[in-house]
């Protein structure tokens, strides 16, 4: 007989289950897939859950209500995309606070936010946070202050110039009579790299540095700086003779 075999179950053990608790939960307890679960609820004819995963969740790290301190793993720190993004936090006395993961800024700070927004809770789906991390996230969304603070994204700002940077090859586009898409694409006529070329140079008599024109055209950095130098050069012919 094969050790690494699974035990089979019988009816009975299968009808002992509390078909009131989600197909996840009744997976991590009984060591099977969460597809073969449902399988089996289908075929018992069981009732869908009327429970919510977040109660398990809740026994796992020692929690007992809705808004309960978490104390559990799901509390440490994760660099997920939806978090990793960098931050600048004023508080109501000037201080700046700079860095990734809005979460972790407000963990490392704690005693600068107001008392009682920095419980720590969990909810269903294991996302941990509190009210000063909430209101930051939803405050910087909309451009607003909480409480005396004021919190933006700083990549936020690249993106604002990249719209700038495309907002002038559009008027470019436009005064030469060619579809911008032409500008930022591929299309390499004589018209349109001349075209691509002004509109690059226009950015960059504004200030943009050469990254921020190479995002919006999707360009590299050699790239733009090639465009700029040989539309400097058909502007003025005499820096191309040679001396």
């Amino acid at each position: 007989m094969n050790a690494n075999r699974k035990e089979r179950w019988g009816r009975d053990e299968w009808e002992g289950l509390d078909w009131r608790k989600p197909n996840r939960q009744l997976a991590v307890e009984t060591g099977k897939s969460a597809a073969w679960i449902a399988h089996r609820r289908c075929q018992l004819r069981k009732p869908k859950a009327t429970l919510k995963f977040r109660e398990d969740l809740y026994r796992t790290t020692g929690l007992t209500g809705d808004s309960a301190p978490c104390k559990g793993p799901q509390c440490q720190r994760a660099m997920i995309r939806a978090v990793r993004k960098r931050w600048r936090l004023v508080s109501p006395n000037g201080i700046v606070i700079e860095g990734s993961n809005l979460r972790e800024l407000v963990r490392k700070h704690e005693g600068l936010f107001p008392e009682g927004s920095t419980v720590w809770t969990v909810n269903g789906f294991g996302r941990t946070s509190c009210q000063a991390e909430r209101k930051l996230y939803h405050s910087a969304a909309r451009g607003v202050g909480w409480k005396g603070w004021t919190a933006e994204k700083i990549n936020a700002q690249g993106k604002a110039q990249i719209r700038r940077v495309l907002q002038i090859a559009e008027n470019v586009a436009k005064a030469r009579g060619l579809p911008v898409a032409d500008l930022l694409g591929r299309k390499r006529t004589a018209s349109v790299v001349l075209a691509r070329a002004e509109a690059m140079q226009a950015a960059r008599n504004e200030g943009y540095e050469h990254a921020v024109i190479g995002s919006a055209f999707k360009r590299t950095q050699g790239a733009v700086s090639y465009a700029i130098n040989k539309i400097r050069v058909r502007a003025d012919p005499q820096t191309s003779q040679a001396p």
